[in-house]
């Protein structure tokens, strides 16, 4: 197996030099991925890229289109560009620890930003799943519904993503026995 070689003069080389920084190639791929990241450090940037996105998908929500011209059509806009901002997030920490843990992290660390949001008094971000606000407020409404369905959808479409693209984690070895 011939080894992958970076920088000026790479294809021109051939000695045989180790890849700069921790590069691995996966079985039946020809790409490079990094080298899992630490375990702390990838969760504490879980959490923050999850705190991050979860804000920003909360604060985008509540732009959305109602046409109101014969029937009522609500577009959340907001929403599902705060739910790529979850995706995006997840994808991105996740392929960048090469941990397939991290993108679940990301997305549950967001849907409860977005789920905290919805919580409290008349002070609140978003409107609350009851018939009445359906028809009082239907683009706050359905920005609620797409929201909160977008977010879980994203997780799960980054999580599927990321685990096809990063290779399972090595079995531990077994300790020689005496």
């Amino acid at each position: 197996m011939s080894r992958l070689r970076f920088g000026p003069g790479a294809a021109a080389s051939s000695s045989e030099e180790a890849a700069p920084g921790p590069l691995r190639v996966h079985q039946g791929s020809d790409a490079a991925v990094p080298a899992p990241m630490g375990g702390l450090p990838a969760g504490l940037g879980a959490v923050g890229f999850g705190l991050l996105a979860g804000l920003a998908a909360v604060l985008w929500q509540s732009w959305s289109t109602v046409l109101t011209s014969g029937a009522v059509i609500v577009l959340p806009w907001g929403a599902l560009l705060g739910s790529l901002v979850v995706f995006g997030a997840a994808m991105a920490w996740g392929l960048r620890t090469s941990l397939r843990w991290v993108a679940g992290l990301t997305g549950l660390v967001a849907f409860c930003v977005v789920g905290a949001a919805s919580v409290g008094g008349n002070d609140q971000l978003m409107v609350p799943l009851d018939p009445i606000y359906f028809t009082a407020t239907p683009g706050a409404a359905w920005s609620t519904v797409v929201i909160m369905l977008g977010t879980v959808v994203a997780t799960l479409v980054a999580l599927t993503l990321v685990a096809r693209r990063v290779p399972p984690p090595a079995a531990p070895k077994a300790r020689a026995q005496r």
